[in-house]
């Protein structure tokens, strides 16, 4: 951790700085697909926490989620990242009791804490974190979607495609850009597994006409000429 005066660092920047670490350590252990999980989510999710201390309940909260992040990033320097994600997995429950006082900062921590879970493989408590998220967020919020997004594809990984499925379709619903492209993607990939190839090359199309360019673009022009 840097030594300057914690009061001198803006905390914006605070954040951004954890979460490129975040980043760095996603990067080595997760496909281009699951990158959103670990990365944007905790991206936007942490950055909302921003300068909500109007009210004395939500300023405790956030201030507890500061240093919530703070001390994981100083057991993840003492003993490793494993560790620290054990122990603060486990200590979840009683954390995010501590901060229901400031809403947006509790949302927020549950995107933290689905983003900590997916990544130790903890998948059935990131569905349920993540779902919570989204329970909490304003219709229309790009932060919904995230959570929408990142509840989707741990929903995957235990073989519900179900409810994964659905979870893309409300983020294709919402009316919001962010991780719709994403959530396209991920729907396609599900019809194609289960042999819905028109359905499949449908939704891809939808990726390729789509002028800017993105990984699901290029995902989905390999995809088409298979299917």
């Amino acid at each position: 951790m840097q030594k300057e005066n914690p009061q001198a660092v803006p905390e914006q920047d605070r954040f951004l700085a954890f979460v490129e670490k975040t980043l760095t350590t996603a990067r080595e252990n997760k496909t281009q697909v699951t990158l959103g999980v670990a990365g944007v989510v905790l991206f936007l999710a942490i950055v909302t926490g921003v300068g909500l201390y109007r009210q004395n309940a939500v300023r405790s909260a956030s201030l507890a989620f500061q240093s919530l992040k703070s001390d994981f990033q100083a057991l993840e320097a003492r003993e490793g990242r494993e560790i620290a994600l054990q122990r603060w997995l486990g200590d979840a429950p009683a954390a995010l009791n501590g901060m229901k006082g400031g809403a947006a900062t509790y949302d927020a921590a549950l995107l933290w804490y689905g983003g900590l879970a997916f990544e130790n493989g903890d998948f059935e408590s990131a569905s349920a974190w993540y779902g919570a998220a989204a329970n909490g967020f304003d219709s229309g919020s790009s932060l919904r979607s995230i959570a929408w997004c990142g509840q989707g594809q741990a929903l995957e990984q235990v073989g519900k495609t179900d409810e994964a499925a659905a979870a893309y379709e409300k983020i294709r619903s919402a009316g919001v850009a962010v991780k719709r492209e994403e959530a396209t993607f991920l729907l396609a990939r599900i019809k194609e597994t289960r042999g819905d190839s028109e359905g499949a090359e449908a939704l891809y199309r939808e990726i390729l006409e789509n002028p800017s360019p993105s990984v699901y673009k290029n995902l989905a022009s390999e995809k088409v000429p298979g299917l």
